[in-house]
C-alpha cells in the first residue's frame, strides 16, 4: 500500500521547512491537506509561511488554492486580520465569493464561524450576480451588453445548513439531505440547545 510520506508529514508534525520543500515540488491536494494541517497543529512557527502562501494571486472564487488553504490555517491559528477577510467576502456582493467564504468558514471553525452560520440561517433569499458599477461603467463605454443574473444560486441560509449538518456531532436533520425552509427552524432550536457555540 503506497502512503504519502508528505500526508504523513502533515498529520504527524511537520516543520515550517518541510512543508516549503513539499510546495516547492509543486502543487497537489496533499499539499493544500498539509497547509490546512499546518493551521490545525496550532503551531505558530507556521504563520510566516503562511503568510507568504497566503499572498500569492488567487481568485476570491476558489476554495482549494494555495492562498485560500493558507488564509484558512491563518484564521485557525488565530490571525484576526484573515479571519475577517473570510468574514467580509461572507457579505461581499459577489455571490461567488460568498459561497467560498461559507465553505472557509466551515473550514475554520470555531465560535466566530458558528456566530456567522446562526446569523445567517435568516438569509432564505434566491442570490442572482449583479453587475458592479465598474462592470456596468465598461459596459456602458463600448457599447456592450452584460450577461449577469443568469447564474441563481441557493439562499445562503441552505449552504449553512448543509456544512453545519456535515461538521457538527449531533445534527437536527439528516445528512445529505436537501435543506429546505422548514429545516432552519430544525437549526435555530439545535442553536438554542447549543447556545455556547455561539455566545
Amino acid at each position: 500500500m503506497f502512503i504519502n510520506v508528505f500526508f504523513l508529514i502533515a498529520v504527524f508534525g511537520q516543520s515550517a521547512v518541510q512543508l516549503q520543500a513539499e510546495l516547492d515540488k509543486g502543487v497537489s491536494e496533499d499539499a493544500l491537506r498539509a497547509i490546512l494541517a499546518a493551521g490545525k497543529s496550532g503551531d505558530k512557527n507556521f504563520i510566516p509561511l503562511l503568510k507568504k502562501l497566503a499572498k500569492q494571486p488567487r481568485s476570491r472564487e476558489e476554495l482549494n488554492s494555495v492562498s485560500s488553504c493558507a488564509q484558512i490555517a491563518l484564521a485557525k491559528l488565530g490571525q484576526e486580520e484573515y479571519l475577517k477577510a473570510i468574514i467580509a467576502d461572507v457579505d461581499s456582493g459577489n455571490i461567488f465569493f460568498q459561497d467560498v467564504a461559507i465553505q472557509k468558514l466551515a473550514k475554520v471553525g470555531g465560535r466566530s464561524a458558528f456566530r456567522v452560520f446562526f446569523e445567517l440561517l435568516d438569509d432564505n433569499k434566491y442570490r442572482a450576480e449583479v453587475p458592479t458599477a465598474e462592470e456596468i461603467q465598461r459596459a456602458k463605454q463600448m457599447g456592450a451588453v452584460i450577461r449577469k443574473g443568469d447564474e441563481i444560486l441557493e439562499p445562503r441560509s441552505f449552504l449553512v445548513m448543509r456544512l453545519l449538518a456535515n461538521i457538527v456531532d449531533d445534527p437536527p436533520v439528516i445528512r445529505d439531505i436537501a435543506p429546505n425552509e422548514n429545516s432552519i427552524l430544525l437549526w435555530k432550536n439545535w442553536f438554542e440547545n447549543h447556545k455556547y457555540l455561539i455566545e
